[in-house]
């Protein structure tokens, strides 16, 4: 998954820095979708740049999208580009940084 530069950001540097940002958002999985699930995850490094940004299809069925504020819509787990956690997990392992699950 390649780096991409973003309006706005502060420097070149296309990979990682000594700060990296990580966002996730969650969706509901189990009775009423009142547990959690990581649905997708993004990290940034210190410049704004993008250094992964990909879905990530839940384990268990997903009962609510929580769309209003995870912006997770069904068809986006779905898919080509769509991780399993374990592939997320992966990813992150050889670079050093982790995702929780």
């Amino acid at each position: 998954m390649a780096a991409a530069r973003q309006i706005g950001s502060k420097g070149c540097r296309m990979g990682p820095t000594p700060v990296v940002a990580m966002d996730c958002e969650m969706v509901g999985v189990g009775p009423d979708g009142v547990r959690s699930a990581l649905a997708r995850v993004c990290l940034v490094n210190d410049d704004g740049n993008v250094l992964m940004d990909s879905h990530v299809r839940p384990k268990e069925r997903v009962t609510d999208f929580r769309t209003w504020v995870s912006g997770v819509k069904p068809e986006h787990l779905f898919g080509e580009g769509v991780l399993t956690l374990e592939e997320a997990q992966v990813w992150n392992a050889g670079r050093g940084w982790g995702v929780g699950g």
